[in-house]
């Protein structure tokens, strides 16, 4: 039987007093070993049904290889649902049961059919974007308490009516845990460290490209000129610039501000460390074979063993500097850096949070953590500004609001030292 900390016990004891729940910690802080200590202590001989991604079914198995010898265990993915419901369960888990938020969607419709007598939802973020993604969820716990999408969402959004007819959610109202019973949470402001954002100024020679992709919807390399088609597109060009202008062209002699700020960065952080970059690795490859230090990368085509080499190997502190993209870095990655780079602003508030979480553990707190962000010498937003303010809302910005950030001065220069993590979750 495995040991657990204070905290995972206090929570075990939650477990014992309810038949279904939905268990909100931080990634990397055994949501997975709660469930197989409650296994352990309170289903043996049962049948139940995991569900998880289909990246953490070799998680999972390995987890509970133990408990299988005297459970009958079945562990599924999401497209394997229509196979099961039809089967009745003792316990069913639902890992990263933010992807049931749609109350629309196949696989939520699938997954309310499965009769259990007992469900555990796991998630460390429930919530991606406003409060009615919990509605489906709960709905899943108890259908007959949760019948009424419309009242919860009137109870813990505000909701505007559309063009259609019909009704949109446009913000958040104040979400008070105490009031929903099935979630058993432990407040995140105990787990966050300060993040320091790094302000480098904008160089002359891409402030010049800035400005004519802003204004022009063009961007004049020396031997290349790329037409931007819309309001989207230049959102991309934009960041791909703050990044290097080399991923546009190739042949432009300029790395950026970043590049030669990570260079220096690289020498005194603490090993090992994590970089995370929005874009291809291409650009920061380059920086990296320029040093002595031991690297590797996980892209969108790193297969699974070698990923799980790879994570190994950075465990064991093997390597010294990993890159990886924000989209891959998010899932079923245990990786205890003393320091992580966020190189590129990410889009959204998800991206940023499960990626400081691959290195943020209950035994891996004291972590140093740099967000780098490019700002104009005059008054004028750059997009790493832009990118900032959607991060602090939570909010996703209109292509229309973007381009009015975007163009906007500032009423004061404000040079952001901190930002604190804990503040916006």
């Amino acid at each position: 039987m495995i040991e657990n900390y204070e905290y995972q016990e206090a929570m075990l004891q939650q477990l014992e007093q309810r038949d279904r729940a939905l268990l909100w910690l931080p990634p990397r802080w055994g949501k997975a070993y709660l469930m197989k200590s409650y296994i352990e202590q309170k289903c043996v001989g049962q049948k139940i049904l995991v569900v998880c991604p289909r990246s953490l079914i070799g998680y999972w198995n390995n987890l509970l290889a133990n408990s299988m010898r005297e459970n009958e265990i079945t562990i599924v993915n999401p497209e394997q649902l229509s196979k099961y419901y039809n089967c009745s369960y003792h316990l069913l888990i639902v890992d990263e049961s933010v992807m049931y938020k749609n109350r629309k969607t196949k696989r939520t419709n699938l997954l309310r059919k499965i009769p259990a007598t007992k469900i555990f939802l796991l998630s460390a973020q429930p919530i991606s974007r406003y409060n009615d993604d919990l509605w489906a969820q709960l709905n899943i716990l108890d259908p007959k308490k949760y019948r009424s999408y419309w009242k919860f969402a009137n109870l813990y959004t505000y909701l505007q009516h559309n063009v259609w007819g019909g009704m949109d959610v446009i913000a958040n109202r104040e979400l008070d845990l105490a009031e929903i019973p099935e979630i058993i949470h432990i407040p995140r402001e105990q787990f966050f460290q300060p993040m320091t954002v790094e302000i480098l100024p904008i160089q002359s020679q891409k402030s010049r490209l800035y400005a004519q992709a802003e204004t022009e919807f063009r961007l004049q390399f020396s031997e290349s000129e790329k037409w931007i088609p819309n309001a989207i597109a230049l959102r991309t060009r934009l960041r791909q610039l703050a990044h290097s202008p080399k991923l546009l062209d190739r042949s432009f002699n300029l790395y950026g501000e970043k590049i030669r700020a990570l260079e220096s960065m690289l020498e005194y952080l603490p090993k090992p460390c994590l970089i995370f970059s929005a874009f291809n690795l291409s650009v920061l490859k380059n920086v990296m074979q320029k040093t002595s230090l031991i690297w590797d990368y996980i892209d969108g085509q790193t297969k699974q063993e070698l990923r799980t080499s790879i994570m190994q190997d950075f465990q064991e502190q093997k390597i010294d500097v990993l890159l990886l993209l924000y989209k891959v870095g998010k899932y079923g990655l245990t990786l205890p850096a003393k320091s992580i780079v966020f190189f590129d602003i990410p889009e959204s508030w998800e991206e940023l949070y499960q990626a400081y979480h691959r290195a943020l553990t209950v035994v891996n707190k004291n972590i140093e953590a740099y967000m780098l962000k490019l700002d104009f010498t005059n008054r004028q937003n750059s997009i790493d500004d832009v990118l900032l303010k959607q991060l602090e809302s939570k909010i996703t910005l209109t292509p229309s609001e973007f381009q009015f950030l975007l163009g906007k001065e500032k009423n004061e220069r404000e040079r952001i030292s901190e930002l604190h993590i804990s503040e916006h979750v």
